[in-house]
């Protein structure tokens, strides 16, 4: 939705709620618009309202979590998220916004269960096995992390970003071919992430492709994505190239 027009939805949604407070469906809209804008604290204000009206709701108590999230109220967001889980068991997104609340707290074993809850319910769903693998990735459990991302491709290919994680990975373990593979379909698909780019050039320096890492940094720049001093240096050195 363009700027105006969610500006003029929340006008037409005040005035619904002005005529009657009550008016659930209009402050779940309004919620979801205030989010949109990046505007969490009226969207809690909203969620809260609906929360009031309908406590029920497990859904709502999953929205507002995402919020406090996202303002980075990460042990509101739990209570919140545990709420929405003990409303709807079955409900794999709300164990999914729980392990990303995990996640974003260093939580990392409750993350990861939450992500395989998730999975359990709800095989097909590529952003739990994309989390686990951001998960894994950061505790070094490189094979693990490869494995999620592995699938997560396997249920989305056009997806350039799994790409690039499952290259970063195999970077990580040292298998540049490998690497060098994802980050060049990740590329195709993602064209302007600079950081593939950054992470190409450096698996290009392993390999000893002096004059691709360069091409990649230079493309880096054009992108306007700083590029690692402590690389550079590196890639200078063994290229004998200064840019």
């Amino acid at each position: 939705m363009q700027k105006e027009e969610s500006s003029d939805a929340i006008r037409d949604l005040d005035k619904s709620i002005e005529r009657d407070p009550r008016n659930l469906e209009a402050h779940i809209r309004r919620a979801h618009l205030y989010y949109e804008k990046g505007d969490y604290d009226r969207a809690i204000e909203d969620w809260t309202k609906v929360v009031e009206l309908s406590p029920e709701i497990g859904g709502t108590y999953m929205r507002r979590g995402t919020a406090y999230d996202a303002r980075g109220d990460h042990d509101l967001a739990i209570q919140d998220h545990n709420k929405a889980v003990g409303l709807m068991p079955n409900f794999a997104p709300g164990y999914y916004n729980r392990a990303n609340s995990h996640a974003m707290h260093h939580s990392y074993d409750e993350a990861i269960r939450d992500y395989s809850k998730a999975i359990a319910l709800k095989p097909e769903s590529a952003e739990a096995y994309n989390g686990r693998g951001h998960v894994y990735y950061g505790i070094e459990d490189y094979s693990s992390a490869i494995a999620d991302w592995s699938k997560a491709i396997k249920l989305t290919p056009e997806t350039g970003g799994a790409y690039m994680n499952r290259g970063n990975a195999y970077l990580k373990r040292g298998e540049y071919d490998l690497a060098l593979r994802d980050y060049n379909t990740a590329i195709e698909l993602w064209p302007d992430c600079a950081s593939t780019y950054h992470n190409r050039a450096v698996a290009h320096y392993h390999k000893a492709a002096y004059d691709d890492a360069w091409a990649d940094v230079q493309t880096c720049r054009k992108l306007r994505h700083e590029v690692n001093p402590d690389f550079l240096e590196l890639l200078k050195s063994a290229s004998g190239r200064s840019a």
